[in-house]
């Protein structure tokens, strides 16, 4: 269920979200992009709780050539890499495993068809009040926290990955981060944010 977030509020979300889970056995959340403002997610459901197939592919060399030398003032600038492997910057999450944080929603049904008649509503408003979008700081924060409840290195749906895959994910949202800071205007959380996407892009070898 891909979700543009420019056009839906935290409540609208959050209701989605609660319904999927009502149906899914997992539930996981991805982005599509990084610019904030024009955020777009997609919830994606499973019947079963398989975990995403193994990537073999070592784009590490890659990975570092993207930031060398680069600083936050390149954020708009970079050529990062995308594969089978570095997907994992887009992965927000495993929200079945964060599902308290929905446990107060409604569930979307056919005979109670609540985001069919909200949606349309709070859009036709939007001209009359400053509908709260859930675009920005909301996402990245909502990801925090699903991070948080299941951080990646104890995620089912990536038990088949590497270590350093699965710093791909922390990396993504503090790119995000650096994204959102970078918009708002205090340079000093940008560079805070981007010193924390390149330290979990390029992890330490042990």
């Amino acid at each position: 269920q891909w979700l543009p977030l420019y056009q839906l509020t935290e409540y609208e979300v959050h209701i989605i979200a609660r319904t999927m889970l009502e149906v899914f056995d997992q539930v996981t959340m991805w982005r599509s992009n990084f610019q904030p403002g024009e955020e777009v997610v997609a919830f994606m459901g499973q019947s079963e709780t398989d975990p995403l197939p193994a990537s073999y592919l070592d784009s590490r060399a890659d990975k570092e050539f993207a930031v060398k030398g680069k600083t936050a003032r390149d954020l708009s600038n970079l050529q990062l890499p995308f594969n089978p492997q570095t997907v994992l910057l887009f992965y927000c999450g495993n929200l079945s495993e964060a599902e308290d944080l929905f446990e107060d929603y409604p569930i979307n049904t056919d005979n109670k068809p609540v985001i069919e008649y909200m949606s349309p509503r709070t859009y036709r408003n939007r001209k009359d009040t400053k509908v709260p979008w859930y675009v920005g700081p909301r996402p990245a924060k909502l990801t925090d926290e699903v991070l948080k409840r299941c951080p990646p290195e104890k995620d089912p749906f990536l038990v088949n990955r590497s270590d350093e895959d699965k710093m791909l994910p922390l990396a993504g949202a503090s790119y995000h981060w650096a994204r959102i800071w970078e918009v708002i205007g205090d340079r000093e959380k940008c560079d805070e944010s981007w010193r924390g996407f390149v330290e979990r892009w390029i992890p330490d070898e042990k």
